[in-house]
């Protein structure tokens, strides 16, 4: 007997004669891991320059809306690129009900504390906090998993109907 549960396919109308609903699947699936390899790809290769950056201020910040209320950290930065000043700000991208999400970004960048800053140099106040491959890319990772299932939960539940037929 296997430690793994035996993965029982029920043959049904859907996966039965012309796969078009498989070919939906693919294309979507496709689409969305083709859209994050190349986002995390750019995001790896674009020639952002180093330097050196501080913290001005870390705050957790509420948005009312017509939904309820929303957090999300704001933490405002500066840094000096050729010789001239310049400010960014960083926050999640997104709002949510978790305190403990946005103070933990709060925590990680108190006032004071040194960072380094990406700048582009095609537009020198465009800048972002560097951070770690999975902070950086989190947001394409999701949309890969996302892709991934898209792709491999419809060819197994396809072919493993074959299968059984």
């Amino acid at each position: 007997m296997s430690a793994f549960p035996k993965l029982i396919f029920v043959k049904t109308a859907s996966t039965e004669g012309n796969p078009k609903w498989l070919v939906f699947f693919l294309i979507i699936g496709l689409g969305l891991l083709g859209l994050a390899g190349y986002n995390i790809y750019k995001n790896l290769t674009t020639p952002w320059h180093l330097v050196t950056g501080y913290v001005e201020s870390s705050e957790v910040v509420k948005h009312t809306t017509s939904d309820g209320v929303t957090l999300s950290p704001l933490v405002l930065y500066n840094y000096t690129y050729l010789g001239k000043p310049f400010k960014g700000t960083y926050s999640l991208g997104y709002s949510s009900g978790d305190y403990g999400e946005s103070q933990r970004v709060v925590n990680r960048y108190p006032p004071g504390t040194k960072i380094q800053v990406k700048v582009n140099p095609s537009d020198l106040s465009d800048s972002q906090i560097r951070q770690d491959f999975f902070s950086e890319n989190s947001e394409w990772l999701f949309v890969s998993a996302l892709g991934l299932v898209f792709t491999l939960f419809p060819m197994l539940i396809y072919f493993g109907s074959k299968k059984t037929q």
